[in-house]
């Protein structure tokens, strides 16, 4: 019995752990797209996914990313463009001559280029700012680099993780290419497109999942500030297999509903959840009403706590917001394999398939594996498959419904109290779902009998 009871708690220790797992991908693929278009190019060993960069090919992937490169190649031959550094090969040597002309590079102290030096991570998203318009010391300063990529939307730190390399550099570079550029009026690759840079007809594929793939990213279930009201729902099981120990599935589902209308002195919430596992119901409730929050909680029917304080601008802040409800990151655009799209009356559903083949624990994650699992405990692998996301938009192009699927397989290394070590393989079903089911003046909020709510410190609620 010991031995099956620790054993649960590995399993639901790995359960959190993929609850805030993101995608991370192997991007094979993405850089037979991006070779497609003449962005990103091979070497005589084939795409070298598996090392680093170095700034020679990243001044190759800027002045590509300008749309300059024929340019570069005709004004280096002639004579008119040039550079002063000794350390740059032949074949680049044109790009870095454009880039040294234009003000976009300035070498290193030392006089080289450091053209054989590894690109890192926050050189090459310094690089791809600058080819969105973004400018130095004006728009970001290059210890601000990461910040602002994030802002621009092609850079995210759970999605690359560790040793960066070109497999890293083609990803954030795809992503970029569906950003909008610094003056808003287009994004990257449309503007490659228009200039002539990139053929219209060989992005064509590029184009269209990227379009699908911006139409959603951008689209929101509510305007700021607008009242809204929806269903929400996770249901996961989780079945393990290790010799020698009884058959175990853990099923565990979550209901609820948030909805919220009005602010400042006027706003009313409502965020209800119902936990059930094992038969076993958790409720939760959370009320927002004249300027007072009221919290619950009962287990299978009985209360366990029912108060009220005056509600807090934390109180406010901590609310669900519609800002992730509905969107996708663009910093995950290179992990999706497809994404199709298909009107159901007024509607269009979005369907994105997610290169589950390729997904990965990320490093974030396996910091929660690790910090809730047993001493002890290795994590072997864990792969991804039949990862989908749909998004349903309505004619004005807000989103009304959200669901995401995925299987999950962790291969695992328990160690046992009695020295015992048992290989333990777990799967994960997973699924959750987010309806919205109103918006503006036609949300409703129905609050329940809160006269027995007794006053209290909030400070009494911390951890």
């Amino acid at each position: 019995m010991k031995r099956t009871l620790r054993v649960l708690c590995i399993v639901l220790a790995l359960c959190a752990a993929l609850c805030v797992t993101a995608l991370a991908a192997d991007y094979e693929d993405i850089a037979r797209e991006l070779s497609a278009v003449g962005v990103f190019k091979g070497t005589g060993s084939g795409f070298d996914l598996d090392r680093a960069p170095t700034r020679a090919e990243a001044a190759i992937m800027l002045v590509r990313l300008y749309g300059a490169e024929e340019q570069a190649t005709a004004d280096f031959s002639a004579g008119t463009i040039a550079h002063p550094f000794p350390d740059v090969p032949d074949y680049a040597a044109p790009h870095v001559a454009w880039l040294y002309t234009n003000g976009l590079t300035k070498g290193l102290p030392d006089g080289t280029f450091g053209a054989a030096d590894i690109c890192n991570a926050q050189s090459y998203a310094t690089f791809l700012l600058r080819a969105l318009g973004w400018k130095d010391d004006v728009d970001f300063t290059y210890a601000q680099a990461f910040e602002a990529a994030q802002a621009a939307g092609f850079y995210d730190p759970m999605v690359f993780p560790g040793d960066f390399l070109r497999d890293d550099l083609a990803a954030m570079t795809y992503q970029a290419l569906a950003c909008d550029v610094k003056a808003g009026d287009t994004w990257l690759l449309a503007q490659l497109i228009d200039s002539g840079a990139v053929n219209a007809e060989a992005a064509a594929p590029m184009t269209e999942k990227m379009t699908r793939y911006r139409a959603v990213q951008t689209a929101q279930p509510a305007a700021e500030g607008e009242a809204i009201a929806m269903d929400l729902g996770l249901d996961y099981a989780i079945r393990y297999d290790a010799p020698g120990l009884e058959d175990l599935t853990v099923e565990a589902s979550t209901a609820g509903q948030f909805a919220f209308k009005g602010e400042g002195e006027d706003l009313q919430a409502v965020y209800e959840l119902a936990i059930s596992t094992e038969g076993v119901v958790v409720g939760t409730g959370l009320w927002i009403r004249d300027g007072w929050t009221y919290m619950s909680m009962d287990m299978s029917g009985i209360p366990l706590m029912q108060v009220k304080y005056p509600t807090n601008d934390e109180d406010i802040t901590s609310l669900p917001t519609t800002d992730s409800m509905g969107s996708v990151s663009m910093a995950e655009l290179a992990a999706v394999k497809s994404i199709t799209a298909e009107k159901q009356g007024k509607n269009t559903v979005y369907t994105i398939v997610y290169n589950g083949n390729a997904a990965v624990l990320t490093e974030a994650a396996a910091e929660a594996f690790y910090d809730n699992a047993p001493e002890g405990t290795v994590l072997n692998g864990m792969t991804f498959d039949n990862v989908v996301m749909t998004i349903t938009l309505d004619k004005d192009g807000m989103a009304t419904d959200h669901e995401v699927v995925y299987a999950a397989t962790a291969d695992t290394l328990v160690t046992l109290e009695d020295g015992t070590q048992v290989s333990l393989k777990m799967v994960l079903d997973y699924i959750m779902t987010i309806d919205i089911t109103a918006r503006g003046k036609s949300v409703k909020i129905a609050f329940p009998d809160l006269s027995a709510f007794q006053e209290i410190d909030p400070s009494m609620l911390e951890d």
